[in-house]
């Protein structure tokens, strides 16, 4: 008996082996035939085969595969752990250290011959350290008197690495320890660029245009190409190809970004990579390649700048109140305006004095916009009224559950997520005839890592179970 259990842990040892030299096989191929393939992703059985075949210890941060010029390096979210795989597919831990837990969304390049990681979350705060990978004593060391930008990747910050021009550029918003109290609860949209030669920043952040995004949550990134960053930005429903460098933005087809995701989303098992402009996936369950990439009459040139002004440091964006004042005035002359223009047509959504609806002879009352939902929409937003009456926000893991994507990559979440609570948002904008959000997010209490979705608070009592009903 203990003979055949043997045998069989054996079978399963050796299957799990053989699984993760194919995958590690195919990756090596990749970037034997070109030495300028980035952004390499592995979704579906795969990755968690060779997550587990390198996994010793109680570290379970996902593993981020760079290509240096044709040699494979590996870094682990979350830890100071790197990995080299050698030409014959054998993959060796090249550091001695220990440390794990304050880093998870670091963003890791190579420049020249020296891997260097920047920033990362982890014990409730974003460091703004620089960090680089000495080869010879296998230890990290770290780059000092530099200006503090405190940045993680998907958690505040979104990244493009410019090796042309040597420049790693960030979008962020600024952060600060979550034990230390702030004053200032404006999140500003900023941009920053580290020169690799230099070894510093910018000497002061400029600011995003409001044009094009005012707020983090505004921006989703789509993929990484060597001419540019891809974007989908939330504020006008674009997609726009940005040019850091130049600071030139064009914008691109929305049809490609629907098609590049239908590429993805058919598939559960693949490896994807990028070759200059070009997306490349390869399915691993029929072994097919499929490419993508944007062709000259899907662009077109946008006429604002990616960024503008510079903002000093400690500046605290305030306007001097002569100014402010003079805005102020304007705004309400323009609001007075449009209620004016507004108020023989309809009742005006958002009147706080008057906190229920005259719905017994408008057309447009909230019935009618909840009408208009797709029944998955209306699902959503029926859980998340649901959940506010027992005070209690929703999860992701929620909201992945009514759409169907819990077993599906998280980039592939992602999207579906905020493509449908795009929809729910702009048709009721529409509906409603004004600029707020009615499902707003925010990030956990508990785990800043993590989102958590609520209905607008201007807008929950106006909201019944019975129009779920209908």
């Amino acid at each position: 008996m203990n003979k055949l259990l043997f045998i069989l842990l054996f079978s399963i040892f050796m299957n799990s082996e053989a699984k993760t030299q194919k995958i590690v096989n195919k990756i090596l191929e990749i970037v034997k035939t070109n030495k300028n393939v980035t952004n390499i992703q592995i979704v579906g059985n795969e990755i968690e085969i060779l997550d587990s075949n390198i996994k010793k210890d109680c570290s379970n941060g996902k593993y981020e595969i760079i290509n240096k010029d044709g040699t494979i390096w590996m870094t682990q979210n979350g830890s100071n752990k790197v990995f080299k795989i050698d030409s014959g597919g054998t993959i060796k831990r090249l550091d001695r250290t220990c440390n794990q837990g304050f880093n998870y969304g670091s963003i890791n390049i190579f420049f020249k011959d020296t891997l260097f990681s920047f920033g990362g979350y982890g014990f409730w705060q974003t460091t703004g350290s620089v960090r680089f990978f000495n080869q010879n004593t296998g230890e990290w060391d770290i780059i000092r008197n530099i200006d503090d930008i405190p940045i993680a990747a998907g958690i505040n910050a979104i990244s493009y690495y410019d090796k042309k021009n040597e420049q790693l550029f960030v979008i962020y918003t600024p952060t600060k320890p979550e034990y230390v109290k702030s004053k200032n609860k404006k999140d500003e949209l900023l941009m920053q660029c580290f020169d690799m030669n230099e070894k510093k920043w910018w000497e002061y952040p400029k600011r995003i245009n409001p044009k094009i995004a005012t707020s983090f949550t505004n921006l989703s990134t789509i993929q990484k190409y060597g001419n540019g960053l891809l974007l989908s930005t939330k504020l006008n429903e674009k997609v726009i190809l940005i040019n850091f460098h130049e600071n030139k933005v064009n914008e691109i087809d929305y049809k490609y970004h629907t098609e590049l995701k239908q590429i993805f989303n058919s598939r559960s098992n693949y490896i994807s990579y990028v070759i200059n402009d070009t997306t490349k996936l390869i399915d691993l369950n029929n072994d097919k390649t499929f490419n993508s990439y944007i062709s000259k009459n899907q662009i077109s040139k946008y006429n604002y700048p990616f960024y503008i002004d510079s903002i000093k440091n400690n500046e605290t964006f305030e306007t001097p109140w002569l100014i402010i004042s003079g805005i102020c005035n304007c705004i309400l002359i323009i609001i007075g305006l449009k209620i004016y223009k507004r108020k023989n047509r309809l009742e005006i959504f958002d009147n706080e004095s008057n906190k229920t609806f005259k719905i017994e002879n408008e057309s447009r009352n909230f019935k009618y916009y909840i009408q208009n939902l797709s029944t998955t929409e209306k699902d959503l937003l029926h859980l998340m009224y649901n959940n506010q009456l027992k005070k209690q926000k929703t999860t992701v893991t929620q909201i992945n559950k009514i759409l169907g994507t819990e077993k599906k990559p998280f980039k592939i979440q992602n999207n579906i997520r905020s493509e449908i609570l795009g929809k729910i948002n702009s048709k009721f904008m529409a509906f409603a005839m004004v600029g707020n959000n009615l499902i707003e997010r925010q990030r956990s209490e508990y785990d800043k890592r993590h989102m958590e979705y609520f209905i607008n608070e201007k807008y929950l009592n106006k909201i019944s179970e019975k129009v779920f009903n209908l």
